[in-house]
């Protein structure tokens, strides 16, 4: 059984809920009387991404769920340089991460991701240590990127007016924190420079 729902542009879907949806951070579908969650129900709709990779999220609470089917197409998309240069899955209650692994200099071209979720789900608090990352005022060139989770709703460390912050340069940033304890780190360069990337910390 499945429900078929138009999308529904980001004005008239913040507007509905209230200012409560992010900008930018994810699609809205549904009309009077249905929306994409109507009991569990598939959702039936297709959605269309540009990028490279996808993240699809679940988020279950504590009465049993069947889960979801979920079929991908591809557009043939074949750019070698976007596979993950880095991955790593992040989930004791806390530690510590180096990127570059083992020292040395990041390459031109990365494209890595990194999941903090620890097994216990509480509050957690993400700290950079070092960071060491081409400069640029826009962070255009090379960028490590922050995204956080709350209620599965993707939003920035302050306010839910952003749903990730992008860092550059050398300067430490604020502390971060993952209201539920999930987050996400990307990192992805260019081909001009290199250098010793970053290290992080979660508690």
């Amino acid at each position: 059984m499945k429900v078929d729902v138009p999308h529904v542009d980001y004005e008239t879907c913040n507007r509905n809920y209230s200012g409560a949806i992010p900008p930018s951070c994810m699609p809205c579908y549904g009309e009077d009387g249905k929306d994409a969650c109507p009991d569990g129900l598939g959702v039936g709709q297709n959605y269309t991404v540009s990028s490279a990779f996808v993240i699809v999220t679940l988020s279950v609470g504590s009465a049993p769920t069947h889960g979801f089917p979920l079929e991908l197409f591809s557009s043939a998309y074949t750019d070698p340089i976007r596979n993950f240069s880095g991955f790593a899955s992040l989930n004791t209650n806390s530690g510590n991460f180096s990127y570059p692994v083992g020292g040395s200099w990041y390459g031109s071209f990365e494209n890595a991701l990194f999941v903090i979720n620890p097994i216990v789900p509480a509050m957690r608090t993400l700290m950079f240590t070092r960071m060491d990352v081409e400069s640029s005022d826009d962070c255009g060139s090379d960028a490590v990127t922050i995204y956080n989770w709350f209620g599965n709703i993707p939003f920035g460390k302050l306010k839910r007016t952003k749903c990730y912050e992008i860092l550059c340069g050398s300067t430490l940033p604020p502390l971060f924190t993952f209201e539920s304890g999930v987050g996400l780190v990307t990192f992805v360069t260019d081909y001009r420079v290199t250098l010793t990337g970053f290290d992080f910390q979660w508690v």
